[in-house]
């Protein structure tokens, strides 16, 4: 009888190789890889906001400086109106997308224009989170004087 259990448990096949666990593998390379695109992904929209924020400062200065530019030639044109002036300044930051300010604008007796833009910069998720919001709302300072002749 002891023989005979001996050999009911030989003649019980053995299981072949598990075929999962190629499948298992897979799945795992795959899991990784899921997660690497994800963390990739997500790092590229932050950067591409931090990108997109840095960008809208520099530009904003520019156009600001140059909207100085215009307001203090036209000062110049129109012999000292402060209204001339101020109105190419706001109608060339409206065509940039940002605004002036009354109080921001300034034109010295020299003619020196100081002046400030306001803009929202473009992002695609930094302006939908509420702590970060301020960080979209940019001002550029500019600055122009009438060259000494």
């Amino acid at each position: 009888m002891h023989l005979r259990s001996r050999r009911s448990l030989r003649s019980t096949p053995r299981p072949a190789a598990s075929p999962r666990r190629r499948d298992d593998r897979g799945a795992v390379v795959v899991g990784w890889l899921t997660r690497l695109v994800v963390v990739l992904f997500v790092l590229g929209i932050a950067a591409f906001d931090a990108i997109a924020l840095v960008a809208a400062h520099l530009n904003l200065d520019d156009d600001a400086d140059t909207a100085a530019e215009l307001a203090n030639a036209a000062w110049q044109d129109s012999r000292g109106n402060v209204q001339f002036a101020f109105n190419k300044a706001a109608e060339y930051a409206e065509q940039k997308g940002a605004t002036i300010d009354p109080a921001d604008f300034s034109i010295a007796s020299d003619g020196t224009v100081q002046l400030t833009l306001h803009k929202e910069a473009t992002t695609l998720v930094v302006y939908r989170i509420g702590p970060l919001k301020h960080l979209t709302e940019i001002d550029g300072q500019g600055t122009a004087s009438t060259p000494a002749l």
